[in-house]
């Protein structure tokens, strides 16, 4: 069915068009009689606008009899075609809604929900990730700790053990005055003479019970003189020295005069490592 706009309408718009449109210049001795072209237009829009008031008040009666016929021939068919026309517009307006909204809303949906998906699954791995990690962080501090712990109890004791060996031994730089003090108890016996060592590093020497980490070994090469008696009385009071000396190398020599020479390095332990300067003829 096709609508026709009214004869008024179409003679209104004709009228707005060829005010639009180019217009003659007046003559030369009307210009001044005749007004504004501005003036002109818009007088003649106000002249239009009781027609197309008119022909819009003609055009919606069309309309509404146009609809009043559908609705009567609606209303003259059965209820069985009338349930199939309105579940025919349904689906027709459901088709068109699904066609321009639904599914261009559920396909964006669906594409946002997969990469929200993909998001919060890469998140959680993630968080996995760094909560293994940091558990393993944990893990190694913990170890790292205990370990640091134990080695520090070990160097304690070792500190503990040195002090308590070194408090037993007479101290490098006392070593003379204590053979020469043991010389002048015991009668008979005569220093020849006394030569000093070289400090030596325990660590580098071949394990022994005399060595001790971060201890420098000192020595004292003794050379003496008397009757057997005498240096064997001698030997023995540096056993039963309160601190000990420890000593090695013992030698016993005999000259052409019969004379009996005892040679003994006496060894001493300090955490001095500068080398003693004793020497006696």
């Amino acid at each position: 069915m096709k609508f026709a706009l009214p004869a008024r309408v179409t003679a209104g718009l004709a009228a707005l068009r060829r005010q639009k449109g180019p217009t003659t210049p007046p003559p030369e001795g009307m210009a001044r009689a005749s007004a504004s072209p501005a003036s002109q237009k818009s007088a003649s829009a106000l002249a239009a606008v009781p027609a197309l008031t008119a022909s819009w008040q003609e055009w919606t009666g069309l309309a509404l009899r146009h609809w009043r016929r559908l609705k009567r021939a609606h209303a003259a068919r059965t209820a069985s075609e009338r349930r199939l026309l309105v579940l025919g517009a349904v689906a027709i307006a459901w088709f068109i809604s699904d066609t321009l909204l639904i599914g261009p809303s559920y396909a964006s949906f669906k594409q946002t929900s997969a990469r929200y998906n993909k998001v919060r699954s890469e998140l959680n791995s993630k968080r996995a990730e760094n909560q293994r990690v940091s558990n393993d962080i944990q893990a190694m501090t913990a170890q790292l700790k205990d370990e640091v712990e134990a080695v520090r109890q070990r160097v304690a004791g070792q500190k503990k053990d040195i002090d308590s060996f070194q408090s037993g031994l007479v101290p490098a730089r006392e070593m003379r005055q204590v053979l020469q003090g043991l010389l002048a108890r015991t009668d008979g016996v005569r220093l020849v003479s006394m030569k000093t060592l070289s400090p030596e590093d325990t660590a580098k020497l071949t394990p022994g019970v005399q060595d001790v980490p971060g201890m420098y070994r000192h020595g004292l090469d003794v050379r003496v003189t008397g009757g057997f008696n005498d240096l064997y009385e001698w030997l023995a009071s540096i056993e039963r020295l309160p601190r000990r000396l420890l000593w090695s190398g013992l030698r016993l020599e005999l000259d052409e005069e019969q004379r009996l020479f005892l040679s003994v390095r006496v060894i001493t332990l300090s955490p001095d490592a500068v080398p003693l300067e004793i020497s006696a003829p």
